[in-house]
């Protein structure tokens, strides 16, 4: 920018040279809102928290191995027991839950393996996956 006014002129021009500057940092402005705007969206929040954690090394497994056992004792309780007033068969039904989230748990990695294998057999591929 030249502030070497000494006519109306140069006066005029340093005018709109600044007019111009003011709008292309007044759209940069409007542009970083939305941007932002669009970053703190609840969903995106959650969807880039996601992708960080399972990008972080080892977490991304232990999370899977964490979620499949917990999903698989409660889905095994409510298939057994379903939902019951009995005291008793709750009891049974926290038991079992807890039994099948154990097993599971510690055998999580080769059920990963087996379900990776039964998909790529059924997509049709040739070398089965990797099991991190």
């Amino acid at each position: 920018m030249n502030l070497d006014i000494h006519d109306s002129d140069s006066l005029k021009a340093a005018i709109a040279e600044l007019q111009e500057k003011e709008r292309r940092e007044k759209q940069e402005l409007v542009n970083n809102f939305h941007a932002l705007k669009e970053t703190l969206k609840p969903m995106n929040l959650l969807k880039n928290t996601f992708h960080s954690v399972a990008a972080t090394p080892g977490i991304g497994g232990t999370l899977f191995n964490t979620a499949l056992s917990l999903g698989t004792g409660a889905l095994s309780k409510k298939l057994l027991i379903g939902s019951s007033n009995s005291i008793i068969k709750r009891v049974a039904g926290y038991a079992v839950k807890a039994g099948v989230t154990g097993i599971v748990a510690s055998k999580a990695n080769k059920i990963k393996y087996v379900g990776l294998n039964l998909i790529s057999k059924m997509l049709g591929k040739k070398r089965p996956p990797k099991v991190y």
